[in-house]
This record gives C-alpha cells, structure tokens and sequence, in this order.
C-alpha cells in the first residue's frame, strides 16, 4: 500500500510540474498588435548560425535573413587569447564587490577584437495578393519556448 501510495504522489507532482511548465511557456512569449515597421520592432529567429528578423506585415510580409559568415571586412578570430589571465582578477573584484573594476577589467581583457559588422544576406519579400488590404484582430508573437513566431489576422479577402 505503501508503494502505491508513492507513486501516486509522484504522478500527481510529475502533473502539476508539467502543467506549470504550460503556463510558464505561455508567460515566455512577446506578444504585439500590430506589425513591425522598423528593424528594432521585427523579432528574430534563429538557431546562432542562420537567422531571421520577422517583421509581420499581413499584405507584403518582409524577412530580413542572416548567415553568419556574412560579415564586413576580413575574416578574423574573435575571440582574445588573454581572457582566460584576466578571469580571476575579474572574479575576485565580484566577490569583493567592486563591481566598477571588474567591468574595467573585462573591458580591457577579454572581449573580442572588433573585426566587423554583419552584414544581412538577403530581404525576403512576399506579396500576400489579397484584394482587401485591410485586416483585423491582428496578433503576432515570438514564443521564446518553443523558438517560434505566429503572425494571424483576419480579412474580408477569400
């Protein structure tokens, strides 16, 4: 009896985890009512290699794709062969609490060279072809669980 009573108390809190997940899946989502009409207000997919700012417009949605070998300049390692010195420098300000120095030292000893700027790889345009241009109930969001971007509307357009 006692076996059986542990495992229903491991099934009942293995449910109420997975339903809390749900809801904190819906809390991980950005949410607008209307398109974007400047880069800063499109949301990007993307998995760190290729990527994608969608802008969600219902008539002629526009994406704006990225690579990312697809820089200017020359080719150059980014990484700083000094950072690994600095760390425990960096780390003993931190725990001291002198927040101040331990970003003077990061600044100074382990970022990156600059070597360039992105650069987009293409813009992706797609007429949509409807008659009626104008549309309602617009949504769109950027569901950071699931990695994905929804954009719904309504038109009189069949």
């Amino acid at each position: 009896m006692k076996t059986v009573l542990q495992i229903s108390f491991l099934i009942i809190i293995c449910t109420l985890i997975g339903c809390g997940n749900k809801q904190q899946a819906n809390l991980l989502k950005l949410r607008y009512d209307r398109p974007a009409k400047v880069w800063e207000e499109a949301l990007p997919l993307g998995n760190g290699y290729i990527g994608a700012m969608v802008y969600g417009n219902p008539i002629n949605e526009y994406y704006q794709l990225n690579e990312n070998t697809l820089w200017s300049g020359a080719p150059r390692e980014g990484n700083n062969p000094e950072a690994v010195a600095a760390l425990p420098g960096i780390r003993k300000a931190i725990d001291a609490g002198d927040y101040i120095k331990a970003a003077e030292l990061w600044r100074e000893n382990t970022q990156g060279y600059y070597s360039a700027r992105y650069l987009p790889m293409a813009n992706l345009f797609l007429d949509m072809s409807v008659v009626d241009t104008a549309f309602s109930s617009f949504y769109r969001d950027l569901n950071i669980s699931e990695a994905t971007s929804t954009v719904k509307f309504l038109t009189s357009s069949p």
